[in-house]
């Protein structure tokens, strides 16, 4: 597994390749695809021979397609930091129909913003805007 490879191992595994040693052995050797190898070879010479090419790469973050936009999250939380209480029912309610239909998003969206928040409980509700508070009292 290419993850599990440090950096020095990386550099190590191309080197000994580079010098000649066969691909197949390699990867048996240090326990990975042949295509994980290549997917490696190619980022580093396509980047020109740039030790930093072969780090490991974090997964890029990217909304879903279908996932609400960041502008009705940010609606949510100031609904949630206006009142704790509301439900993902009454939050649902206030975006389609006192905004004049701005903001379509039903129940479940609602709460699938708020498990990602991580705000899916009351409690858990109620806290962070007692910290959100505290923050834009210290700024």
């Amino acid at each position: 597994m290419l993850s599990k490879l440090g950096l020095g191992e990386r550099i190590e595994l191309l080197g000994r390749h580079f010098r000649g040693e066969k691909a197949s052995k390699l990867c048996s050797e240090y326990q990975i695809s042949r295509v994980l190898f290549y997917r490696l070879l190619n980022r580093y010479n396509k980047s020109g021979y740039l030790v930093g090419s072969i780090l490991p790469q974090k997964a890029k973050k990217s909304r879903q397609i279908r996932q609400a936009s960041e502008e009705v999250e940010e609606r949510v939380k100031e609904l949630v930091i206006s009142d704790p209480a509301f439900s993902s029912h009454k939050i649902s309610l206030i975006l389609t129909n006192f905004e004049e239909g701005k903001y379509k998003l039903g129940n479940h969206g609602v709460q699938n913003i708020l498990r990602r928040l991580d705000l899916n409980t009351i409690d858990k509700r109620a806290a962070w805007v007692t910290d959100q508070s505290i923050y834009k009292v210290h700024q």
